[in-house]
Formats: C-alpha cells, structure tokens, sequence
C-alpha cells in the first residue's frame, strides 16, 4: 500500500519504529503536563526528537518526503503501521 512504499528502506523503518512511538507519548504529555515546566520541556523535547528521527530517515535513507505530504491521514497510518510491524516481526520464527 502507500504507506509501504514509501517506507521501504529498513533503516528509515527502524527509525520510525523508534520516533512514532515517540511523537505519540511525548504529544500526550504535552496536553497533559504543566505548560513550561520540566517535565514538560522534557516532552517537547522528545517530541521533536522523534521528529527528527522520522524527517533523518525519509532524507537520507529513503530520500523521498513523509508519506503525509501526499496524504494527510498518514498521522494516523504511522501508528497503525508501527504496530503491524511489530506484531509481524515478533510473529516471524526466530533463526
């Protein structure tokens, strides 16, 4: 599907493996925490980290744009298609 091809470098799959989960909990604590506190600061700081992982992976390892450049409801494609990867590589045997 869409979301799969433009993820198909295994380094920018790790990558986001690693920065969705990221963006996803750091975005909750920065509705949920006190404003320019810091645990706060923490958050945000975390959060554009997670960014980052994700823009380094499509930049230099995928070499094409998010795949929300093209459709916006890739935000919520990232989290459904982290967990499938996980799921599905802890389903694969193990050698």
């Amino acid at each position: 599907d869409f979301y799969d091809a433009t993820h198909s470098n295994r380094i920018n799959r790790l990558l986001h493996i690693w920065g969705i989960p990221l963006i996803l909990g750091a975005a909750i604590g920065l509705f949920v925490l006190p404003v320019h506190q810091t645990p706060w600061l923490w958050a945000a700081g975390t959060f554009a980290f997670g960014w980052a992982l994700n823009i380094w992976g499509h930049a230099f390892h995928e070499k094409n744009a998010p795949a929300f450049a093209d459709d916006p409801l890739s935000f919520i494609a990232g989290p459904a298609w982290d967990l499938k990867q996980l799921f599905v590589r802890s389903a694969e045997p193990q050698a």
